[in-house]
C-alpha cells in the first residue's frame, strides 16, 4: 500500500462518505479513523468501507484526543502504508495537476514529510444545510493560499507528533510542495503555494453547519470557538473556484452504489 489517510472524526455522518470517496478517487488506498465519541450515524456510514477493507476504525474517548490519536497510530505501528496524510474531514486533498496524489508524491525523492497548504472556502452565501455534496455547494474561496499546512509523511521515518498537533517529528527532511526544506516547526509557511498539492478546506460550510460544528469541543484543544466572530473571519468568498465540482458525478455515483450494496447485504 502506498498512501493512507489518518483522521479523527466526531459526528461526520453528513460528510464522511463524500470525503472518503473523494480521496479514493485521488489515489488514497486506506483510512485510519479514530472515532471520538460520535453520537450520530458516522460509524454506520463507515461500516461498509470497513467491510470492504478500506477503513480501520478505532475508538478514542474524551476531550483533546487528536494529538493522542495520531501518536497512537505512529507509536503502535498501526499504519500499514508507505505514506500517510494527516487531515480532517473538512479537508479535501488533491493535485491541481489532475494527477493521482501518489504520482505527485513520488516526485519528492529524499523527503520524509511533504506539506500541503489550505485554500480556505467560505459559505458561498448559504445559510442552511442541503443534501448536495460539499464540493458542489461551496465554490467561493479566499483569494490567497493559507499559510497553514498539513502533513503527508513517510511512515518509516515518523517518530511522533510535534509541538503542534499538525506537525510531526521525523528522521528525515521536511519539504514544501516546491521542494524547499523546512524546519521542524513548520505548521505555518510563508510563501505558501498549491501548484502541485492542495487542500480545499471547507471550514465554515453554511452558517447553520458552522455553528453546529463549532458548538462541539475542538479535537485538538477541547475548547469552543466564538461562533460569530470566527464565522466572519473565515467566511471568505473572494474568488470563484469550483475545481472539485467536476468530480461530483463520479463521487455521487460511488456513494449510491455502495449504499445499494449495503441494502442488498
Amino acid at each position: 500500500m502506498f498512501l493512507a489517510v489518518c483522521a479523527t472524526v466526531k459526528n461526520e455522518e453528513l460528510y464522511i462518505e463524500e470525503w472518503l470517496e473523494h480521496h479514493l478517487l485521488h489515489g488514497v488506498e486506506h483510512f485510519y479513523i479514530f472515532d471520538n465519541d460520535s453520537t450520530d450515524d458516522t460509524r454506520k456510514k463507515l461500516a461498509l468501507y470497513e467491510k470492504e477493507g478500506l477503513v480501520t476504525v478505532k475508538e478514542i474517548h474524551g476531550l483533546r484526543k487528536q494529538k493522542i490519536a495520531y501518536d497512537m497510530a505512529i507509536k503502535w505501528n498501526m499504519i500499514e502504508s508507505k505514506w500517510v496524510a494527516f487531515i480532517d474531514v473538512d479537508e479535501f486533498l488533491f493535485s491541481p495537476l489532475n494527477f493521482p496524489i501518489p504520482q505527485v508524491i513520488k516526485n519528492y525523492k529524499g523527503a520524509s514529510i511533504i506539506t500541503a497548504h489550505w485554500v480556505l472556502y467560505g459559505s458561498s452565501g448559504l445559510n442552511k444545510y442541503d443534501d448536495r455534496l460539499v464540493t458542489e455547494r461551496f465554490i467561493f474561496r479566499a483569494s490567497r493560499v493559507d499559510q497553514h499546512c498539513k502533513s503527508i509523511c513517510l511512515v518509516d521515518d515518523l517518530k511522533s507528533t510535534g509541538n503542534n498537533v499538525h506537525t510531526f517529528r521525523t528522521r528525515g527532511i521536511i519539504v514544501n510542495e516546491q521542494g524547499k526544506v523546512l524546519d521542524k516547526e513548520y505548521a505555518l509557511g510563508s510563501g505558501a503555494t498549491t501548484d502541485f498539492i492542495r487542500i480545499n478546506h471547507y471550514h465554515t460550510k453554511s452558517r447553520e453547519e458552522a455553528f453546529i460544528r463549532w458548538n462541539m469541543p475542538r479535537a485538538d484543544t477541547g475548547g469552543n470557538r466564538a461562533n460569530e466572530e470566527h464565522f466572519i473571519a473565515h467566511d471568505l468568498n473572494e474568488f470563484t473556484d469550483n475545481s472539485l465540482a467536476r468530480y461530483a458525478p463520479k463521487i455521487r455515483k460511488s456513494i449510491e452504489e455502495r449504499q445499494k450494496q449495503w441494502k442488498a447485504a
